[in-house]
């Protein structure tokens, strides 16, 4: 759309999640500068339906919700600990969680290292580096819980990104049916 000049119909799109290839909405030099204010898409918001939502999984976290709520503090980014673990035939190898850690590290203040406590049970070195060394990152979530309600409720209670290859299919289609007015909304945030 930007590299056909077709302007007005971006206007369209405000709002809206958009995947866009350019590094820059100031593409052509040739658009006048009020015409390049209105090519700024808002990022995606979902404030009137945040506390919904954050009531939603205070309700199945229970127990956990407080002690998950008081461990976000600060938080600016979240780490998929399983997820962005390698899976070799079904095992889980942690050969690369600890640089992914380092690496959040130099880009966020303090990234929050979410991980299953059946997974801390591997006795590789790098299990055991990330509960010692970098203990104070690391947030287990409890057995009989999946851990994406975790990644999901800190994602919308901090508006910050997550770090997974995981889309939420089945927690999105979960929220469709409580939300079903605006689960494009919720869907589109999520996938932002």
């Amino acid at each position: 759309l930007i590299e056909h000049k077709c302007y007005e119909l971006l206007k369209q799109l405000d709002g809206y999640y958009i995947l866009c290839s350019q590094k820059t909405n100031i593409y052509y030099k040739d658009i006048n500068e009020s015409t390049l204010c209105s090519l700024n898409l808002k990022k995606f918001d979902i404030t009137n339906i945040r506390e919904e939502i954050i009531m939603y999984y205070k309700n199945i976290l229970k127990n956990c919700y407080e002690e998950f709520i008081f461990n976000l503090k600060k938080v600016d980014i979240i780490l998929d600990g399983c997820n962005i673990s390698y899976h070799n035939h079904r095992n889980l190898d942690y050969k690369y969680i600890i640089k992914i850690l380092k690496h959040a590290l130099q880009k966020y203040k303090n990234p929050l290292f979410i991980i299953h406590k059946r997974h801390l049970k591997s006795k590789c070195n790098n299990i055991k580096i990330l509960k010692t060394k970098y203990k104070k990152y690391l947030y287990t979530t409890p057995y009989n819980v999946y851990d994406d309600y975790f990644l999901i409720l800190g994602m919308i209670y901090n508006n910050i990104p997550v770090i997974t290859n995981d889309i939420f299919r089945d927690h999105v289609f979960d929220m469709f049916k409580l939300f079903d007015t605006k689960n494009n909304r919720i869907k589109n945030y999520i996938s932002e």
